[in-house]
């Protein structure tokens, strides 16, 4: 990563919030920023080191944090004091892992205390000096990690808003001097991350304060990371969502050409990729028989396969706008015109179909069929990641039916035994068609 230099300004910046917080367009952080009490029925734990939270915390740390976006947390725990709202966030985030895998409720309302904890401890380090450490925003992170896991069912669209503009908020607050860290760097490319993909799953546009902080802190990072060269394509794609579902607003060869352009995007970072071999195709002798059509995949870690399935999902979606496209503009064209179209339509069709093989071609190397009855549950942390490709899969009306049961079924398996509901539930819509549409 690059090495920055800036003046430390973040004593006046810190002053400056506390000065104008009232007035501040924070919104975005109500959440953290509520009445004193806590959440409505959440109660205080009446202590911190029962022993279930330090299992609870292994457990979490072994099994979830441990190759995840939040693989720093351990070095930052063991630094950070028992003052911040971390320990309590954690121990919420914690409890709430191993209560979901063990369906547990009188385990997951001791989360929700912590929960409700780790809320006031929140609000009262945003409004003091400690607003721009490290601490205080992974605090935050592992506060929607919460929700993620105890409340996905819960949370409404007002409240994923008030998510993505309390992370704009506090990205704005720790300024372009945070990135002067490793730390700080790693911290902005994952909240930045977390911004996007929420905005792809909800189909709004990105916050016009995150795109002019973006522009400016992205010249601070290395963009040799494969994650950064992604950004341009999503940022791309969100675009091509608000344009698919406002199709009044927009002609089909608007739409086409939107569409046509991110292909040629996908295309040449994925041309990029291949030539560092991130990956290799193995062969028929090697192949174990569960895979998809006799193909299988060998990636170096589930994060590289994670980033290709990413690239790949994307494309599927891509090819199913140049599809419908195709279809409405090979309506209104003469037949001399329409050769093009249909061509389009065969190559969509195509390219598809190899997105969606390679997709499950990476199940077999993260996804093995059980060998005994004493093997322990998928790591969330491995698996979560094939969710939503396998559900860009198993949603495709260009891919075969044979893939696409095969893709349910995987996020049936993932569902069983990752202790994942999340993946069961999205299986059952796709079976009954109730997800369509672009959307990660």
């Amino acid at each position: 990563m690059l090495s920055l230099s800036f003046r430390d300004e973040t004593t006046t910046v810190v002053k400056k919030y506390q000065n104008q917080h009232k007035s501040l367009e924070d919104e975005s952080l109500q959440i953290f920023l509520a009445a004193d009490q806590s959440p409505p029925g959440l109660s205080s734990p009446q202590s911190l080191f029962e022993p279930i939270n330090e299992v609870a915390m292994a457990h979490f740390v072994n099994s979830f944090v441990s190759g995840s976006h939040f693989d720093y947390l351990p070095g930052l725990y063991s630094k950070t004091s028992i003052m911040t709202p971390l320990q309590s966030s954690m121990y919420a985030s914690a409890l709430a892992n191993l209560a979901r895998e063990r369906c547990e409720s009188d385990m997951m309302r001791t989360a929700q205390s912590y929960y409700g904890q780790a809320l006031r401890q929140t609000k009262k380090a945003l409004l003091s000096e400690q607003a721009t450490q490290d601490s205080t925003l992974v605090s935050v992170l592992i506060l929607s990690l919460y929700e993620t896991i105890a409340l996905s069912d819960q949370m409404s669209i007002k409240s994923w808003d008030t998510h993505t503009e309390g992370a704009v908020s506090l990205l704005q607050l720790r300024g372009l001097e945070s990135l002067q860290t490793d730390m700080g760097q790693k911290l902005y490319i994952q909240v930045s991350n977390n911004i996007r993909v929420s905005c792809v799953q909800r189909a709004v546009p990105l916050p016009t304060r995150f795109i002019e902080l973006d522009k400016q802190a992205t010249v601070f990072l290395d963009h040799s990371n494969p994650v950064l060269q992604f950004w341009p394509i999503v940022d791309a794609f969100i675009h091509l969502q608000i344009m698919d579902r406002s199709r009044d607003l927009y002609e089909p060869m608007t739409i086409m050409k939107q569409a046509l352009m991110l292909e040629q995007m996908l295309m040449d970072l994925t041309n990029g990729l291949s030539s560092l071999g991130v990956y290799e195709v193995l062969e028929h002798e090697n192949i174990p028989k569960e895979a998809f059509e006799e193909s299988a995949h060998w990636y170096k870690d589930h994060r590289v396969a994670r980033l290709w399935n990413t690239i790949r999902m994307t494309r599927i979606f891509v090819n199913e706008v140049l599809y419908e496209q195709s279809s409405i503009l090979l309506e209104t064209q003469i037949p001399a015109e329409s050769i093009s179209w249909n061509a389009i339509q065969l190559l969509a069709t195509e390219t598809a179909t190899d997105a969606a093989t390679g997709i499950l071609a990476s199940v077999p190397q993260f996804i093995q069929k059980p060998k005994d009855q004493n093997l322990h549950p998928l790591r969330v942390s491995t698996v979560s990641g094939l969710v939503w490709p396998l559900s860009a899969v198993g949603a495709s009306k260009l891919v075969s039916e044979e893939a696409r049961k095969y893709a349910i079924q995987t996020l049936l398996v993932i569902g069983r035994d990752a202790r994942l509901p999340s993946a069961t539930k999205i299986a059952e819509k796709i079976e009954i068609g109730a997800i369509d549409g672009l959307s990660w």
